[in-house]
This record gives structure tokens, C-alpha cells and sequence, in this order.
């Protein structure tokens, strides 16, 4: 099948090229800049692409333009983060030229680089990659080495430290000398852990995400032969999403770009948010001060949102010190305004989203024009029930990804098991599915037996007559698993992919012990387990390996990300937290939860890189909609079990009282509603004329104007007052002593609000 595409494509390749070739009109398909940028002389380039200002369109036609003049397309490396970008751009490449030109993501790249030089890496008869899920449970156990429960410092915390030690190009040793220096505790015990991962990994012939980088650098270091291979092969070096890249992908794109100097890089600080996983905003910010001969663009048109978008986005992002002015202007006209509705909780919050949702579907819009987004995960639970309550088909993006599900993993291990016997976690996660009285109690006694013979846990189970404290019922079902791993270890080695996922259904019984019934799970797991033979087969009719493996397929499903599976086209509204937006887009945006502690983070509070981050990550969330834009929060909240009250986001705040209509709660707020509602002491607070503050009480200040007080929180004179001033695009939150405020007579202004 893969060869009949190929010989198809051959046959139309010449036609194709021509038609692109004719098509291919640089100066009617890109504005000034961006045709300042694509046709470029040949070194250094940096393109600060602002938000919706045609990053991808200056990238694709770059290598498009290169292609053109002449250039091989195997001459060109061009890398960004995620397959979805890689595969879009490639697309578009092919469109404009009629020519193929593989584009890759960072991972992708390092890894075929490893695989080809898998003996200098110390792994001669090859490797599997670890996903998440298998990295945890491989920490769990070398904390337990380690003598470290889980109870105080979860495995994730060990493994967001070694990630980020990785990025940094900082392996266990480095890690052991900088902790004893810092004499930090839990650095100490990071150390520790790291030291022993790293051992692990080497046993079982594996590496984790993050090796795959850091091993190509060091590799590049320790073998100038191999760097200067990779060197000769690509004239040009092109990388998008520049201001995400981490401390390694900095090293990676130097060192692989130094021959030629051909460096074109594209990239907005305005829009890194990914800190917390390494990225350095230093890298683009620096990149003239790295290559002093560069040639900078600035692409100011945003061809994606309204003027009303853009500049309730740009108020908020002026107030970060730490960048680049940028000037964006809209070229989709003024549009309506931005929404802000301020809710008395957060259950009247979500019933407002869904009320506008509603509205926008009968206006015409389609559920996939439409997402929700969110600063934290938890929040997605409120509104997921309020989608299945008003039957309106929804996908969470970052729910348990397709290949987290059990019986995905369960198939991936037996694969993984086969091609590399050392892989401790894959067949602890086999041995005892389907169940075959193989459980923890043995598994724990091959464990230990492995760990205190030196051998690995397939060795262990190979010696199993060894093991005096098993019963002969135990010996001969070990006997059993034995034979099956054999069988497929031999069976991987002849059979493609396809006929190999298939020859494990059929030995393990698979389907017919874990999903049998006719019951919605079963169903469902079943379903699941045939789109994993269609994206096997998928793999074997698209791969560019010279012959599709089990390895190779295991290797493209470990650096496939969660976002990679979303299915724009389904008609599904979204839901997703506002870090899996970036290079997303939608004509209608709602974001949920703008509240202090919340969005900004807690974990920023009073620190100025924390805080300007998180209003990145607000613009970039703000960028995503096209025509409309929804933001809302609530002035009550249950937080972790205790109904708290909430301050409005300061990013409310930032915004300008013209770039946005405020809505408030859809109960009415009149002054004759105040009997049984929460007071202060009758003794005036702070600078108050005359009369009690109540919930409800409509009150003018001296500066802010006229505004009705929707909250009260703590008494007396140190008493937090949230007032919505008619004249303020957020609620204001004043301390009772020193608000200023005086109470206004019925029927005196327009107090009363909806």
C-alpha cells in the first residue's frame, strides 16, 4: 500500500510542481515585511512575529522561496515543537512548490539522529523511549531504592527536576556536585534519585523525552566527526517558535547552524510561556547580541483577530517590562467589543457560558468555532457537567491522552517488551494482564530476586526455578509467560507492525479477557484498540524509515503529544487549559476563572518574571479568538472545599474601560434587597459619611465614580469591599478604612445592575 501511494505521487510530482510553480506569487500572497523576511540574502535572520501575523506563512514560504531558487529540499532543516505544526507546514511546502521537504519537531529530529549513531551512544542493539506514565513508575521504584516515600515528594516532583537538569545539559553527576555546593535537602535527594534513574535507564536500554536532546548535544560535543556530518548536510537551519526553546534546543540550533550561519529563526517574546518547562525568553531576546550580523523583521499585521481583540490584548501585555514594543494593528476591522461578565459564583459563572454558547449557536457558529479555556485544570469540572447537562458534545484536550488509555498501554508494552527484553516496565505492566494469577506478591518476589542477583526482570523470570518461595502452580505459569514473550520476540523480528499488533491480540486473548461484553467500556476499549491498528497502518504507509518496524513505530508514538491527536474538525466545542492553546485559534474564545490566585497563578504571587509570564500566557490566550472574546470571573468561589471570596484578575484590570463592555450577575441588585444581607458595623468605616455598607448598596467614590458593592469579606474597618464602578472594566476590591465611599440614595445614579 505505502508503495502504490509513492508510485502515485511520482506519477502526478511533474504536473503538481508545475501547477505550484505557477501558482507561486510572492509578492500578491505576503504583505512587505513578510516578503522582506521570506526573500532575505542568505545569514543570520530573526522575525519577531507578533500574535496572528503570518509566523507560519513566513516560515512555509521561506522554505518554499529556498526551494525555488534551487535548493535541495534534504539541504533545508526546519524545526518546530509539535507533529501537527511539522506536518501543516510540510503540506503547505508542498502545496506552493510541488516538492516534499521534511520538517520535523525538535524530539523527531535528535531522535533519528540517535538511531543512527546508536552505538556511540552506548546502545548498539537500539532503544525504547519512555513516555510519562513509564518514567514515574521507574522513579517510584529508585525512590524506593532510595529508601524515599512518596508521601512528602511525589515521583512527578523528581521528574520535573531531572527535566529540567536535562534541559540544561546538566546530567546526575553535575546534578550531585551542584546540590552538595547548595546543600539544599531536597536537592540532595534529587541527586540521589537522578543518579540511580540514570542507571536504570542504561539497564533497560531506554531513554526518557528528555534525553533525546540532551544526548544529541552530547553527543555533538564528544564526536566532532558526527557534528560536522549534520553540519555538511543542511545549508539552511530554520526554527520556529524560537522564544520556547530551552537551554539544549539553544546548543542544538548553534551547533548545527555554525557552518553556514544560516540561521532564520521566528518568534514572538510576547508569547513564551512555557518557563516552567525550561524555555528560556532569553534565547530570542539575545539573538542579535549571539549573531551581531542578524537581520531583524518585525511583523506587526495581525490577519487574525478584530481591532477589539487585539487591543483589549495588547493593554494587558503593555504592562510587561521585560519585552519588545510591538505596535500590532488588526486588518479584520473593529468587531465587537469584549465581553467581561463578573458572576456571584462560580456556578452562576459557568451557567452564563453556557447561556452564551447557546446564543452564539443559534447566531450560526459551529461547536468547533467555539472553546473554553482555563489557567488550571480543576476548573474544567464545572463546566464539563454543564456541557453534558445541556447535551452540548464537547472534547477536553489534556483528558487521558489516546495512548494513556490502559488497553493502549497495555499493546505498546507487549510490543515494547518484545523488541527489547530489558525493559523492566513495560513487562511488569504485561505479566499480569490479561490476568493470569501473576500478581504484585510474585512480581515483587522477581524483583527482588533481580535487584539482589544483579539481573534484569525478564533474567529473573527466566530463572524462576531459582526462586524457592514459589509454588509449583507459579513456576509453571511463569513457564508459560516465558514461552509467549519468546514467541513474540521472535515474531516482532519478521512481521510488520500491523501483522505484529495483531499476532498479540490473537496470543494474549486479549480482547476476549479485558473487553468482551456488549457494555459501554468494552465497547469503547475494543474501538480504541482498532484505532491503534489504524494508526499502526498509518505509520506503515506515511514513515520515511527506509522499513517500518515496531521499533520505529514506537518511536513516532513516544514523541506524539496529546495536542497532535485533537481533531479540529470534529463538531465538539473545546475545552483546554490556556498552555495547550499556543498555534491554536478560534473564532470564538471564552476564558474562565480570571481571578487573583488563580489567573495569575498562585505560585507567582510577588514574583515580577512569574507574574509577567502569566500575563504572556493571558495575551496568548486573548490571541486565540478571531472574532469574539468572552472573559469572566467570580466573586465567590469553592476552593479545595471552603467558599471563598475572589478577587477579580489584575489582567481585568489592565484592560481600557473602551476596549470592553462589562456585564455583571444575572440577578438584579436593588437597594431595597438589602434586608438579612452581610453588614458592616453601623459605625461609619474609614472616610464613609453616613449609613451601613451592605451587599447591594449602591455608593459613589470620589475618584472611580458610581458602583454598587456585590461583596463584603472580613468586618470591621479592615473589611475587603468588591465593588463594580460603572466607569472600571473590573470590579475593584477597597478596603473598607480607606474607601472613600458614600452610600447613594435610591433613585440618585445608575446603581442598579444586572
Amino acid at each position: 500500500m505505502a508503495t502504490a501511494k509513492k508510485i502515485a505521487k511520482a506519477k502526478n510530482a511533474p504536473a503538481k510542481a508545475a501547477a505550484a510553480k505557477s501558482s507561486f506569487d510572492l509578492k500578491s500572497s505576503l504583505n512587505a515585511e513578510q516578503l522582506a523576511a521570506v526573500t532575505a540574502e542568505n545569514g543570520p535572520q530573526l522575525v519577531v512575529a507578533g500574535a496572528g501575523s503570518g509566523k507560519t506563512r513566513v516560515l512555509t514560504y521561506r522554505i518554499a522561496y529556498l526551494v525555488s531558487k534551487g535548493m535541495a529540499p534534504h539541504r533545508i532543516l526546519a524545526v518546530t515543537f509539535t507533529n501537527k505544526a511539522a506536518q501543516e507546514m510540510a503540506s503547505r511546502v508542498d502545496q506552493l512548490v510541488g516538492k516534499y521537504v521534511p520538517i520535523s519537531t525538535f524530539h523527531s529530529f535528535c531522535l533519528k539522529v540517535l538511531r543512527a549513531n546508536r552505538e556511540k551512544i552506548g546502545f548498539d542493539k537500539g532503544f525504547v523511549i519512555y513516555d510519562q506514565n513509564d518514567q514515574l513508575m521507574l522513579l517510584k521504584e529508585c525512590m524506593r531504592r532510595q529508601d524515599i516515600g512518596d508521601k512528602r515528594l511525589k515521583p512527578q516532583y523528581f521528574a520535573n527536576a531531572i527535566g529540567l537538569a536535562k534541559d540544561r545539559l546538566e546530567s546526575a553527576d553535575k546534578y550531585l556536585k551542584r546540590a552538595e555546593k547548595s546543600k539544599e535537602y531536597n536537592d540532595e535527594l534529587v541527586a540521589k534519585v537522578y543518579k540511580e534513574y540514570e542507571k536504570e535507564l542504561k539497564r533497560v536500554r531506554a531513554l526518557d523525552f528528555d534525553d533525546l536532546i540532551m544526548r544529541t548535544v552530547l553527543l555533538f560535543k564528544r564526536e566532532p566527526e558526527v557534528l560536522k556530518f549534520y553540519q555538511d548536510s543542511f545549508d539552511y537551519v530554520l526554527v520556529d517558535e524560537y522564544q520556547d526553546t530551552n537551554y539544549a534546543q539553544y546548543q542544538l540550533v548553534r551547533m548545527l547552524s555554525e557552518k553556514h550561519r544560516n540561521l532564520f529563526v521566528v518568534g514572538d517574546p510576547d508569547q513564551s510561556i512555557y518557563r516552567f518547562r525550561g524555555a528560556e525568553i532569553g534565547n530570542i531576546l539575545s539573538f542579535e547580541k549571539d549573531y551581531p550580523e542578524a537581520k531583524k523583521t518585525v511583523l506587526e499585521r495581525n490577519y487574525r483577530s478584530t481591532s477589539a481583540i487585539l487591543d483589549a490584548a495588547n493593554d494587558v501585555i503593555a504592562q510587561n517590562a521585560g519585552r519588545w514594543e510591538k505596535n500590532l494593528t488588526s486588518e479584520n476591522g473593529p468587531g465587537k467589543k469584549v465581553s467581561f461578565y463578573s458572576a456571584k459564583d462560580e456556578h452562576e459563572e459557568t451557567d452564563e457560558i453556557i447561556r452564551q454558547v447557546k446564543k452564539l449557536l443559534r447566531e450560526g457558529y459551529k461547536r468547533h468555532d467555539i472553546v473554553v479555556f482555563y489557567r488550571v485544570h480543576l476548573l474544567s469540572r464545572l463546566i464539563e457537567e454543564a456541557m453534558v447537562k445541556n447535551r452540548i458534545p464537547y472534547k477536553l484536550v489534556g483528558d487521558t491522552g489516546f495512548y494513556s488509555r490502559r488497553e493502549i498501554k497495555d499493546q505498546l508494552a507487549y510490543m515494547r517488551a518484545a523488541l527489547n527484553n530489558f525493559d523492566d516496565v513495560s513487562l511488569r505492566r504485561i505479566i499480569n494482564s490479561p490476568t493470569r494469577g501473576l500478581g504484585e506478591t510474585t512480581q515483587e518476589t522477581l524483583a527482588s530476586f533481580a535487584q539482589t542477583a544483579g539481573i534484569t526482570f525478564y533474567e529473573a523470570i527466566e530463572q524462576h526455578r531459582r526462586i524457592d518461595r514459589f509454588t509449583d502452580a507459579v513456576h509453571k505459569k511463569l513457564q508459560k509467560f516465558l514461552e509467549l514473550m519468546e514467541e513474540l520476540t521472535e515474531a516482532q523480528k519478521r512481521m510488520l507492525p500491523t501483522e505484529f499488533l495483531n499476532f498479540i491480540l490473537e496470543k494474549t486473548e486479549y480482547i476476549e479477557k479485558i473487553c468482551p461484553s456488549d457494555d459501554e467500556e468494552d465497547v469503547m476499549r475494543r474501538e480504541n484498540i482498532g484505532e491503534l491498528l489504524s494508526a499502526v497502518a498509518d505509520y506503515e504507509n506515511t514513515t520515511t524509515d527506509e522499513k517500518a518496524s515496531t521499533e520505529g513505530f514506537l518511536n513516532e508514538v513516544a514523541i506524539t503529544a496529546d495536542i497532535d491527536k485533537w481533531n479540529d474538525e470534529a463538531d465538539t466545542l473545546t475545552l483546554m487549559t490556556i498552555h495547550n492553546a499556543k498555534g491554536l485559534e478560534f473564532p470564538v474564545v471564552f476564558i474562565m476563572g480570571m481571578e487573583e490566585d488563580l489567573f495569575p497563578h498562585i505560585n507567582a504571587k510577588g514574583v515580577k518574571d512569574e507574574i509577567e509570564e502569566e500575563r504572556r500566557l493571558c495575551y496568548v490566550g486573548m490571541t486565540r479568538a478571531k472574532e469574539r472574546l468572552f472573559l469572566s470571573c467570580a466573586l465567590k468561589r469553592v476552593m479545595f472545599g471552603v467558599n471563598q471570596s475572589r478577587d477579580p484578575s489584575r489582567f481585568l484590570g489592565e484592560i481600557a474601560s473602551n476596549h470592553v463592555e462589562r456585564r455583571f450577575s444575572s440577578r438584579k441588585i436593588l437597594l431595597s434587597e438589602t434586608a438579612g444581607s452581610q453588614k458592616l458595623p453601623s459605625k461609619p468605616a474609614g472616610t464613609v459619611d453616613t449609613g451601613d455598607l451592605t451587599v447591594g448598596m449602591a455608593v459613589v467614590h470620589t475618584h472611580f465614580g458610581n458602583g454598587v458593592i456585590s461583596s463584603i469579606s472580613g468586618e470591621g474597618e479592615s473589611a475587603r469591599l468588591t465593588i463594580e464602578f460603572e466607569n472600571l472594566p473590573a470590579p475593584k476590591v477597597l478596603v473598607a478604612k480607606y474607601a472613600k465611599l458614600k452610600p447613594l440614595k435610591s433613585g440618585t445614579g445608575k446603581t442598579c445592575r444586572k
